[in-house]
């Protein structure tokens, strides 16, 4: 009986310690998003990631947009002056654009960050780790195009020269 109820103790001990170190976890890791319920942590997870894409796809239909004006303009001088205005005119709705989908996208990236985060010492989420690589190929390689589109237009619109492979 009484080594039973020591044992007991003792086990009741450990378990109220590690509960605590994953409360402390939680609340380190999982910010302002650790009382989320799992379906809350997941969707603040998915939703910025499927955004990422849709933005990176009008940032680069942007880009094109401002490209395909700009070869217009090279293959049909005669019509150079208004041609100009609306070459440039385009160039500064694809940098606005490109920047504004850039700023959205890294707070998307912020926002899955945490919530990943959240998942893993929250919601003691056990397939995390394949959130991770996945999340780190799609979504920081969209920010990293996507904040490449926006310097090459920013580089444009200096009217510099592109390089001829571009």
């Amino acid at each position: 009986g009484e080594v039973k109820a020591f044992w007991t103790f003792i086990l009741d001990v450990l378990s109220a310690a590690k509960n605590q170190s994953e409360y402390e976890e939680c609340k380190k890791y999982g910010t302002f998003m650790g009382h989320l319920p799992r379906s809350g942590l997941e969707a603040v997870f998915w939703i910025p990631f499927a955004s990422v894409f849709i933005l990176l796809i009008l940032a680069a239909l942007s880009h094109q947009k401002s490209e395909q004006t700009y070869m217009h303009g090279k293959h049909h001088p005669e019509e150079a002056t208004e041609l100009k205005l609306k070459q440039r005119r385009w160039r500064i709705y694809s940098v606005l654009g490109t920047t504004i989908a850039a700023t959205l996208v890294f707070g998307c990236v912020v926002f899955e960050a945490l919530a990943g985060c959240a998942l893993t010492y929250c919601s003691k989420h056990k397939l995390i780790f394949f959130y991770w690589g996945m999340w780190t190929l799609t979504q920081v390689g969209s920010l990293i195009a996507i904040v490449g589109v926006t310097v090459h237009q920013w580089a444009c619109l200096g009217e510099h020269s592109t390089p001829p492979w571009n």
